[in-house]
Parts: structure tokens; C-alpha cells; sequence
């Protein structure tokens, strides 16, 4: 997923990664935006945001490439 961010020109991106559903939480309380960004089911979640407001997440790469793609 990170390659697939990466891979692309995305100005002004901020990407984040969160090893643990607990971690998630002890840092939404610092930065704001990540507060209900967790995992899904246990499995990797990326948030694609701009302007606001965040699509749905996804956790397959596939999914992750077309919401890129798309904004």
C-alpha cells in the first residue's frame, strides 16, 4: 500500500501508519485527524482524504490503487 502511495505525485499527502488499534487511539488524542482511523477486521486499513472528507476505507491494494486514481 505504502508503494502505491509513494508511487504517485500526491502533493501536500500525510501518510501515517499505526501499528496497533491502541496506538491509534493514543495518538488521536494528539492529532485529531486520525481519531476513528483503525484497522478493519485486523487487516491493514488505508484512509484516502481530501478536502475534509474521507472516503470509505479500504484494505486491499486494488481498492486502495482506484481510490487514488479517482480523487
Amino acid at each position: 500500500m505504502l508503494r502505491a502511495v509513494y508511487g504517485q505525485y500526491l502533493p501536500n499527502k500525510i501518510v501515517t501508519l499505526v501499528a496497533s488499534e491502541s496506538a491509534a487511539d493514543a495518538l488521536a488524542d494528539t492529532i485529531p485527524l486520525l481519531r476513528r482511523k483503525k484497522p478493519i477486521d485486523g487487516k491493514t486499513a488505508a484512509y484516502v482524504c481530501e478536502n475534509y472528507h474521507c472516503k470509505t476505507p479500504v484494505t486491499t491494494l486494488p481498492d486502495l490503487v482506484d481510490q487514488l486514481k479517482s480523487r
